[in-house]
């Protein structure tokens, strides 16, 4: 008797193991950074860590596990695509947590958070795809132009 009765069981548990494991990986990596915009830039610089392979703490980089395994599962309804789009929500979480350091403006905190999800998403894309391994450097550059020009305005 297998431990898992089911390929979608063996799945569902490969997605949490991978959830907690990339979650305790991101949340120590931006711990270790000033709150607020050095944590927001913490996280770009452990994607680039990843992506280059220079930290063992993290599975090697073979693109968004989550994504991956969403796209497999693809029914929005489907509780596997339902754990994977929570792991995305909880990094959007941590991000306006982040965020919410900088800027008192709830808008701004929200607006700024979806852009710097939205770029750490897509720097995982472009490294995956495109095998461009400076994404994240590209990516957190453009968050600080973001944040900087939120923060003069």
């Amino acid at each position: 008797m297998t431990p898992f009765p089911s390929k979608e069981e063996l799945v569902a548990a490969t997605v949490d193991y991978r959830d907690r494991q990339f979650s305790s990986w991101i949340e120590g990596r931006t711990q270790k950074a000033p709150d607020g915009q050095g944590a927001l830039y913490e996280m770009f610089g452990a994607l680039d860590d990843w992506f280059n392979e220079r930290d063992k703490q993290v599975c090697p980089f073979y693109g968004c596990y989550f994504i991956n395994v969403s796209a497999e599962f693809s029914d929005f309804n489907h509780p596997i695509h339902q754990q994977c789009a929570r792991h995305k929500k909880a990094m959007l979480s941590l991000i306006k947590s982040h965020a919410s350091k900088v800027f008192s403006d709830e808008k701004a905190v929200i607006t700024i958070s979806e852009a710097i999800a939205t770029l750490k998403e897509g720097a995982i894309v472009q490294a995956h795809v495109l095998g461009d391994l400076q994404a994240a450097v590209k990516a957190r550059s453009i968050v600080e132009e973001l944040m900087n020009a939120r923060l003069e305005s």
